[in-house]
């Protein structure tokens, strides 16, 4: 889960400040893009059961989100835990923006995370958020870095 963990920085990719819109036949739909890189604060692991990876580990971590001029526009809080180890793992990530939150979950094999593609739901918001679902994809582009896409319904 290193990689992950170890990329989960989001630099907010913003059209003139605004969130950019997704081609589609609906009014609500959006698409917010994001570049992750390092997250400054690192992160916390909890090694619970037995000693190294095993079912119950927790991965903690929190970070700043940033646009694409390096300014912040936001937070981001993750808590991860091996459901099945070595194999599967759910992390719960909340992005904090301006007007609200977005709130995401989903679990991920070591498969996924080895091809490089991760894909959390949309499970609610809060503010301008209210109410929505969607989908959120990261797809590393390095070892460090990720392409973070969140579509909005």
């Amino acid at each position: 889960m290193t990689r992950f963990t170890s990329s989960i920085v989001f630099a907010l990719l913003v059209m003139g400040g605004t969130y950019a819109s997704a081609a589609s036949s609906g009014d609500r739909d959006h698409r917010l893009v994001f570049l992750a890189t390092d997250h400054e604060a690192g992160e916390t692991h909890i090694d619970e059961g037995a000693p190294g990876p095993s079912a119950g580990d927790r991965t903690l971590f929190a970070d700043q989100l940033r646009n694409a001029r390096g300014a912040e526009v936001g937070r981001l809080v993750a808590d991860c835990v091996n459901v099945v180890s070595p194999g599967i793992s759910r992390c719960q990530i909340t992005l904090t923006l301006r007007g609200g939150q977005i709130e995401t979950a989903g679990v991920f094999t070591d498969q996924d995370f080895t091809a490089g593609v991760l894909t959390f739901s949309v499970v609610g918001g809060t503010g301008r958020f209210q109410g929505a679902s969607g989908e959120l994809r990261s797809a590393f582009t390095s070892s460090h870095d990720s392409k973070i896409t969140v579509h909005l319904r």
